[in-house]
């Protein structure tokens, strides 16, 4: 008499044969699972046009050079109107660690979205593609520029 076990009745023969084989767990080092995202912060975040904010940034690649430019949104379509000022850029070189600080003065971003009477939202970041037809403003702080 053939005897068949209750998870061979159940499952199958092949599925029996498969829950019998241990499972290897796959492991990456905690390093490759989370990158945090590189950040910009701006001191102060709320200023007159045409005065200085000092920016601090970490978690970018390291030793790399990198253009930041003042614009009116994070993402945008190529296609669209560009929502960066293109007359106001810093080009740096990140440390051995991915950061940098460096003084930034503010404009008054194209198309900016109007937060009060004399002031308007801006952001501060790295453009960077993502995707086939679209920038991403990478580590973007959002700093409110005002005028007279």
């Amino acid at each position: 008499m053939h005897r068949i076990s209750i998870r061979q009745y159940l499952l199958g023969g092949a599925a029996a044969a498969l829950l019998a084989v241990p499972l290897v767990a796959v492991t990456t080092p905690a390093s490759a699972v989370s990158v945090t995202p590189p950040t910009i912060t701006a001191h102060p975040n709320n200023l007159m046009v045409n005065t200085f904010t000092t920016l601090t940034g970490s978690n970018f690649a390291p030793d790399k050079s990198i253009t930041l430019k003042e614009c009116s949104a994070k993402n945008w379509v190529v296609e669209v109107a560009n929502p960066c000022d293109t007359t106001n850029a810093v080009t740096l070189t990140t440390d051995a660690k991915g950061g940098f600080t460096t003084g930034f003065q503010a404009q008054l971003c194209p198309n900016g979205k109007r937060v009060g009477p004399t002031a308007v939202r801006c952001f501060i970041g790295v453009p960077t593609p993502s995707g086939i037809d679209t920038i991403k403003l990478v580590g973007a702080v959002k700093i409110i520029v005002t005028y007279p």
